[in-house]
């Protein structure tokens, strides 16, 4: 073994450098290895000829008792023998439980240069049971080393590893007078172990890039425990020894980088990383810790969410704090000018205080003031806020009712609360006036109280047969306010069920809403629009809409709310990209009173077993008034949340910016009382990921034509809790595409209005749907298009329209695309769209939906019809929509009442399908129909005009 040493050792650094090369492909400490033992019987592993010379022979790991140059070989082969046998025994192997990756190998090669044709046939035995066999033909005279891999069949025939032996059989197939041999040098049996965790990564480094990121880098595990590696877990703490949390759950890569974003500047922070397979985690690496970079000081950033609230001689402005610049904000400064054009003066040059609010006092009434703020630092000052105007009051006048009143009995008397008026008239509030009735509202008496300007008050002294009805005004210097809305109470139930039990109820969820935040423009709010008009919705939630995106200039919002009496609830999901902000309202009921709600949680992460389990991705809101947000993937950008309890109702207000597309679609809620025991509800389907990939397939399944039915139910306010006012609700279509609202209810005519309710229309399209009648509109651009039911305005849906460009011609030239003109439905001669037919030897009008049966492969039509306008000086735009997606635009000008008339003939161009007609003038949509074209004289005859649904196309 010493003569061999330095050989081997050069070997071993050439077999780690291989494994390196490979990357541990094979990882040899998962492995087992059986070797030959003593009963080889050619030349007992005895080199007669100094050595292999070659180079190849196999560096057997942990080697005892045979070294590199050992080999055995044959008997002569050639002059009289032609084959020859010896029998290998293994040692040393244990039974792994696994069947896969099981290797023998070996190296070989015959004596000479020369001469005799050998071959070498090979045998894997348990005992006498062959278990492999191969052969190698024709072998060379130089080493050749073999890898041969057992089938999983092969290796579940192994029942006693212990007793295997490995076969050779040398054969001159063609021979010669000069004697050869075969020599074989034995190498291992390599068997992989039950595979295991991981090892651990090793060479962890944090690296600071900026003051909000570290980078991270590490290598893999030296061992993967017989199973590839399929992600790693990364924690961090800050400060040092304050205690380790998981920042990602699972990597779901083989990458061994991570950038860490979102942190304090100048702060340190300290990593392990785990690494995971199959089987499950290993353990965690050395730590390594990094300290996030010191930001340069600038001066401050925007000031926004500017607030201004009137009154007859003050202004308050209120603003939230922008970035400080990496040095404190020290002052605002507050400019004003009025009226709003006349030139900007500085009313305060620097506050000298971090207050983000500030009256404005001595004005003049019905005057209006133009605000900006900016904020300053050591640096200097910072941008000024966008600018807000506003009126101060002409007058002062009575305060608006009181908000939220709701009532709670305990022990024979009534707590009831309310929420400070959104208008205190210009005058401050001095009083409240609490009435209670006991008939139900047909008179009211005033209750002695002495509340002054608190907003609650217990009302004593009540007869226990009765049931009570409550009400609050405001009082200011002007007089009493209008009252608030009523509260009944039933002091008889109370009465007879005693008092409250410690083991009473837990509160039970009644339903959630879910609403997106849009950016509009010019949007007009009319109060009988309100969401709660049509079903239950958070008042309150009004107030922080100013509060949270007055910054957006106008906005709306659209959305559903979705009961939750059972566990689990499916609602219709939201798309979530990147800057998507959602408001989410939990309305939950108490049955002592829902002010003692203390918990309320959202996972969006969790697991469903015989025990719940919420997951790493949560946000909660815990009494009094605690926000928690676990973010371990960074898919919120921004959580805002808020409280109301409404008419003996608790509700919690989410509003929630996402940071970057999310992949959770359900949310598990959870709530408790003082109790502490907790109730869930399950939301399905909440929202899906927006995903460029997705978005090309989904393009791909969306046509030009989609159609709307308008059900029985769409009368009924109940049709919005179940979500069933249209259907679909929520539909798609290509840009330049058409959807057809088709009414299916016999007894109402209905209005097809663009804009939400809560808004009011947009005057992007409008229709008219008479009982069995249909209005369709042709969609120029992409975006998404909510709409509603003038009449039934409880009724919503939602266009969703996707880009893909047919032509240029399509493309609108001003921002009123969709106009399809008054509510009124024409008179048939002022039509703003007549398609005619001319082959049948008769001229038939065609209907929107017609199937037209062409006798020949000839169309041959007229289309007409008037424009509705007072200006004839353009040329009306016809644009033919062909249903191969290709499109012709023919124009012709118009006559002083707004009549055009245009004959078309389609020959050669005539295609079987849907074809669409889009009338414009000036940019501005008229009308449009389509109809579907066929030359099967099955349909109705040749020539003839079936009314029937198009086909899709």
């Amino acid at each position: 073994m010493a003569k061999n040493l330095s050989k081997n050792l050069t070997f071993a650094i050439f077999a780690f450098v291989v494994l390196l090369i490979v990357g541990f492909a094979n990882d040899v400490s998962a492995l087992q290895y059986g070797r030959p033992n003593s009963d080889i019987s050619k030349g007992l592993w005895t080199d007669t000829s100094g050595g292999n010379g070659n180079g190849i022979m196999y560096d057997e790991v942990n080697e005892v008792t045979q070294s590199n140059n050992n080999y055995a070989a044959s008997r002569n082969l050639g002059s009289g023998t032609a084959s020859d046998t010896w029998v290998a025994g293994l040692s040393g192997v244990n039974d792994p439980l696994v069947s896969n990756n099981h290797q023998v190998k070996y190296a070989y090669k015959k004596s000479a240069n020369s001469g005799s044709t050998l071959r070498l046939a090979v045998t894997l035995l348990q005992g006498s049971t062959t278990i492999a066999t191969w052969t190698h033909s024709n072998i060379s005279s130089g080493w050749v080393l073999r890898t041969q891999t057992l089938t999983a069949a092969q290796t579940n025939t192994i029942s006693d590893y212990a007793n295997l032996r490995l076969q050779f059989t040398a054969t001159c197939t063609t021979c010669t007078s000069t004697l050869r041999s075969v020599q074989v040098s034995w190498v291992d049996l390599e068997i992989p172990n039950a595979p295991t965790v991981p090892g651990a990564p090793t060479s962890l480094s944090a690296t600071a890039v900026s003051s909000s990121q570290l980078n991270l880098f590490w290598n893999a595990p030296a061992s993967n425990g017989g199973s590839t590696i399929t992600g790693y877990k990364i924690e961090r703490e800050s400060p040092i020894g304050g205690g380790w949390s998981t920042i990602v759950t699972n990597t779901g890569t083989t990458s061994t980088s991570y950038s860490d974003t979102g942190l304090d500047a100048a702060t340190q922070y300290n990593y392990r990383v785990f690494a995971i397979n199959a089987v499950g985690i290993g353990p965690a690496s050395a730590t390594a810790s990094s300290v996030t970079n010191t930001p340069s000081a600038t001066i401050p950033g925007q000031v926004t969410g500017l607030v201004l609230t009137p009154s007859q001689a003050q202004i308050i402005l209120n603003w939230n704090a922008p970035n400080d610049g990496g040095i404190p904000i020290i002052g605002y400064k507050i400019e004003v000018e009025s009226p709003v054009g006349n030139g900007w003066s500085i009313q305060v040059a620097d506050t000298g205080s971090t207050s983000i609010t500030y009256a404005d006092t001595g004005l003049t009434p019905s005057t209006q003031y133009n605000y900006r703020i900016s904020a300053i630092n050591g640096i200097g000052i910072g941008l000024p806020s966008n600018p807000v105007n506003t009126m101060t009051m002409t007058s002062a006048t009575v305060p608006s009712s009181p908000m939220s009143l709701q009532g709670i009995i305990a022990d024979s008397q009534i707590s009831i609360s309310w929420v400070t008026p959104q208008s205190d008239g210009g005058s401050t509030i001095t009083d409240y006036v609490v009435e209670y009735s006991m008939d139900g509202g047909s008179t009211w008496s005033v209750y002695q109280d002495d509340v002054e300007v608190q907003t609650s008050s217990v009302v004593t002294g009540l007869d226990t047969s009765q049931q009570y009805r409550f009400r609050v005004s405001a009082v200011n210097s002007v007089g009493t306010g209008l009252p608030s809305d009523q509260v009944t109470l039933n002091l008889t139930e109370s009465a007879e069920s005693g008092a409250i039990s410690e083991s009473r109820n837990p509160p039970k969820f009644l339903g959630i809403g879910v609403y997106e935040i849009i950016k509009t423009e010019n949007v007009t709010k009319d109060e009988r629009m309100r969401f709660e008009n049509y079903f239950p919705y958070s008042v309150y939630s009004y107030f922080i809409d100013e509060k949270n995106y007055s910054h957006l200039g106008t906005f709306e919002k659209i959305g559903q709310f979705f009961n939750t009496e059972k566990y689990s609830t499916r609602a219709f999901p939201i798309t979530i990209a990147e800057d998507k902000t959602i408001q989410i309202q939990v309305e939950i009921l108490d049955e002592y009173k829902s002010s003692q709600i203390e918990h309320l949680a959202l996972y969006f992460d969790f697991v469903e077993t015989a025990e719940i389990k919420p997951g790493q991705t949560y946000v909660t809101f815990d009494s009094p008034e605690s926000l928690s947000v676990g973010d371990p993937d960074g898919i919120f950008k921004d959580v805002k949340v808020a409280k109301s309890l409404e008419n003996g109702l608790l509700w919690v207000i989410f509003d929630i910016t996402f940071a970057k597309p999310a992949d959770s679609t359900n949310i598990l809620l959870e709530t408790w009382h003082e109790s502490q025991v907790p109730v869930y509800a399950k939301v399905t389907d909440m929202w899906e990921k927006f995903e460029p990939s997705k978005l090309i397939q989904r393009q791909q399944q969306i046509g030009y034509f989609a159609q709307v039915l308008i059900p029985q139910i769409h009368t009924s306010p109940n049709c919005k809790l179940q979500n069933l006012c249209f259907d679909p609700p929520v539909v798609s279509i290509l840009k330049g595409g058409i959807i057809q609202w088709v009414n299916d209810d016999t007894t109402f005519i209905h209005v097809i209005t663009s804009g939400s309710p809560e808004a009011g229309p947009d005057n992007r399209f409008n229709g008219f749907v008479r009982p069995g009648e249909s209005y369709q509109n042709v969609f120029s651009a992409a975006g998404t298009y909510p709409y509603h039911c003038e009449v039934h305005p409880w009724s919503t849906g939602i266009v969703n329209v996707y880009e893909k460009t047919i032509s240029k011609d399509l493309q609108p030239s001003s921002s009123r695309e969709n106009v399809s003109g008054d509510v009124i439905i024409p008179e048939k001669q002022k039509f703003s769209i007549v398609v005619k037919t001319l082959e049948s030897g008769k001229i038939k009008e065609i209907e929107h939906g017609d199937t037209v049966v062409l006798k020949t492969r000839n169309l041959k039509a007229e289309i007409s019809g008037y424009l509705n306008t007072k200006n004839k000086e353009l040329p009306a735009e016809i644009t033919i929509i062909r249903p191969d997606g290709s499109l012709t635009t023919l124009r012709t000008k118009p006559s002083d009442d707004g009549y055009y008339f245009l004959p078309i003939y389609l020959g050669s161009k005539w295609l079987q399908g849907n074809y669409h007609v889009i009338v414009k003038y000036n940019g501005d949509q008229m009308g449009n129909i389509s109809f579907y074209v066929t030359d099967d004289a099955r349909e109705q005859g040749f020539g003839a005009v079936s009314p029937r649904s198009m086909p899709a196309p």
